[in-house]
C-alpha cells in the first residue's frame, strides 16, 4: 500500500500509470446477404491519437442483449501502424435479429483497455441454390378397392420439405 502524507500532493507513481487508448472500428455496412465477406478493420491509438499501439489483441464482439457478448473473431494490430483487419463470412442471426458489432482491445497493464463504437448489421438469408426439397402428401383414402372404370380423384398438398410453404405452378 502506498502512503502519501497529507502535506504532500497526491501523485500516482509512473509505474502504476496506464495510458488511455482510443479504438476506432471502421464503418460497417448496415445490410448484407448471407455468405458475403465482411471485413472488420480499424486502428488502436493513444487517446490523444499521437501514437499507435502495435501487436495488441483486438476482439470483435456481438453485443448480446441480456446475455454474454459473443466473440466473432480475434485480430492483432500491426507493428507498423497499429491497424487491424479481420474477415468474417456473414450468417443470419438465429434469432432473426441483427448483429451489434464492436471491437475491444486486450492489452498489457501499461494501457487502459478500450471499446470501440458499435455498428448494427442485418444479414438477409439467401435462397437455396438448386432445386427446393419438397414433400407431397395425398388426402385420398379409398373406402373400397377400385374397380376397372372407376374414376379416382386424388387431392393433396405439395410443400417444401420443412412444410412451411405451399408450392404453386
Amino acid at each position: 500500500m502506498l502512503f502519501v502524507p497529507p502535506s504532500m500532493p497526491s501523485m500516482i507513481p509512473d509505474a502504476f500509470a496506464q495510458t488511455p487508448l482510443t479504438l476506432i472500428l471502421d464503418r460497417l455496412p448496415s445490410k448484407v446477404q448471407a455468405g458475403d465477406t465482411i471485413t472488420f478493420s480499424g486502428v488502436l491509438l493513444t487517446a490523444d491519437q499521437q501514437y499507435f499501439i502495435p501487436n495488441a489483441t483486438i476482439l470483435i464482439k456481438d453485443n448480446v442483449s441480456l446475455g454474454t457478448d459473443t466473440v466473432i473473431g480475434i485480430a492483432t494490430t500491426s507493428d507498423s501502424n497499429g491497424k487491424f483487419t479481420l474477415s468474417w463470412k456473414a450468417v443470419p442471426k438465429r434469432s432473426g435479429m441483427y448483429w451489434n458489432f464492436y471491437a475491444v482491445s486486450v492489452t498489457s497493464s501499461d494501457y487502459t483497455d478500450v471499446r470501440s463504437q458499435e455498428y448494427r448489421l442485418s444479414v438477409t438469408p439467401t435462397a437455396p441454390v438448386g432445386p427446393t426439397p419438397t414433400a407431397l402428401s395425398f388426402a385420398f383414402m379409398p373406402t373400397r378397392p377400385a374397380q376397372e372404370g372407376d374414376i379416382i380423384t386424388f387431392s393433396g398438398r405439395l410443400l417444401t420439405a420443412d412444410q412451411k410453404y405451399f408450392l404453386s405452378g
